[in-house]
């Protein structure tokens, strides 16, 4: 028994000399936490896809708004474009712009109503959008809660055939543009 309690005091002194020439251990490196979801950026993108809408052609004098010279009728045509916007986080709020302009070939068409004159078609034709908003938002790590407003401008024509000949109006139209959206992860939902 003396012989393997000596035997066993040997093996820890030959591996305490053995561990005192050996190098040392490299401490272990603990990655670092990942930050949170950051919303700074910016980005530029193609859009395209198809658009319908609905318009009427009304009677006016001067600044009154009259009858209905066509009623309601609808517009439909195809959309191609770009889009460029930039967010900024300040620690929780994110305040952000867009702006994207499209190609567009929306129309449609309706024969004037009683007691106009029947033999007219009036047409409505949007040429090109183009959308500038400004955004807000509240940031919950990589889920963003905002809103949206702005202001649309679209190059539209507006043409009256008949018989007795052609007229044909354009105009740049202006309205408010806004909503109220939610993104994760930088996908609209």
């Amino acid at each position: 028994m003396k012989w393997l309690l000596v035997a066993a005091m040997a093996a820890g002194l030959v591996s305490s000399a053995f561990a005192a020439d050996a190098p040392a251990a490299k401490p272990v490196v603990k990655a670092p936490a990942p930050a949170g979801f950051n919303w700074t950026s910016c980005y530029v993108g193609v859009q395209g896809g198809g658009s319908w809408g609905k318009s009427e052609h009304v009677a006016r004098a001067g600044d009154a708004v009259g009858p209905t010279l066509t009623g309601t009728f609808n517009l439909t045509g195809g959309v191609a474009g770009g889009a460029f916007g930039c967010d900024f986080q300040i620690e929780k709020t994110v305040l952000g712009f867009e702006n994207d302009a499209s190609w567009t070939n929306t129309h449609g068409s309706a024969q004037d109503l009683p007691p106009f004159n029947r033999t007219a078609l009036s047409s409505t034709r949007e040429r090109w959008i183009d959308m500038f908003r400004g955004r807000i938002g509240y940031a919950i790590d990589q889920f963003l809660i905002y809103g949206t407003a702005g202001v649309a401008f679209a190059g539209t024509e507006v043409t009256v055939s008949s018989p007795e000949g052609q007229v044909t109006d354009s105009k740049t139209r202006t309205g408010p543009r806004g909503r109220s959206r939610r993104r994760m992860g930088g996908v609209d939902r």
